[in-house]
């Protein structure tokens, strides 16, 4: 299984927080930065996912219109670069690649010239978005080691941030077949450093 994130870091003003199709956004008012996960995994009906996530470094100067991207895989190497753009009166994000890349046994097209559209299914508070680097991530009811619940996720998977309590955030996972969401708490150190 090939793990892949797309992390998105601007300094751009006019972004919304939430969920656009396969493009999950975060965004930090205070600091700028804008974080998210591009989710391409299938997801099949016995249960078995095909997980595969792009990771991008993005920028934007306060006169520019589009955050400049640099894509990565999971161990940092250089994909591609590309281009992103936030449509604030239409809701919705642009992506657009210098060329096709080819990741988790598929070739990433249709991002080359116009770009793909990506529309909010629903906003968010998320500060930023983030991803799971132990194989098992605990839910907490509140901050506490005492406060462990049974319930976990794995490796790769993402989560969207509400606040930071010392060692711990208070997120919002979102299940990937039935879209339900669960706000909880989980450590700092079983997340992907920021």
């Amino acid at each position: 299984m090939k793990y892949f994130w797309l992390l998105l870091i601007s300094t751009g003003l006019y972004s919304q927080s939430g969920v656009y199709d396969g493009l999950n956004v975060g965004f930090d008012e205070d600091s700028n930065t804008l974080t998210a996960v591009f989710d391409l995994s299938d997801y099949h009906a016995n249960g078995t996912v095909d997980r595969c996530q792009l990771y991008v470094v993005a920028s934007k100067n306060t006169s520019e219109k589009h955050f400049t991207a640099s894509i990565y895989n999971f161990n940092y190497q250089l994909l591609g670069y590309g281009s992103l753009t936030y449509f604030p009166d239409m809701y919705k994000y642009n992506f657009k690649l210098e060329k096709e890349i080819q990741q988790c046994n598929r070739i990433m097209t249709g991002f080359e010239g116009t770009g793909i559209d990506f529309y909010q299914k629903y906003a968010m508070d998320w500060k930023r978005v983030n991803l799971v680097k132990s194989p098992r991530a605990y839910f907490y009811s509140k901050p506490g080691t005492e406060f462990k619940t049974k319930s976990y996720i794995t490796h790769g998977e993402w989560m969207g941030v509400l606040d930071y309590k010392s060692s711990w955030l208070k997120v919002d996972y979102i299940t990937p077949n039935t879209k339900k969401f669960t706000r909880t708490w989980v450590r700092k150190q079983d997340m992907v450093a920021e």
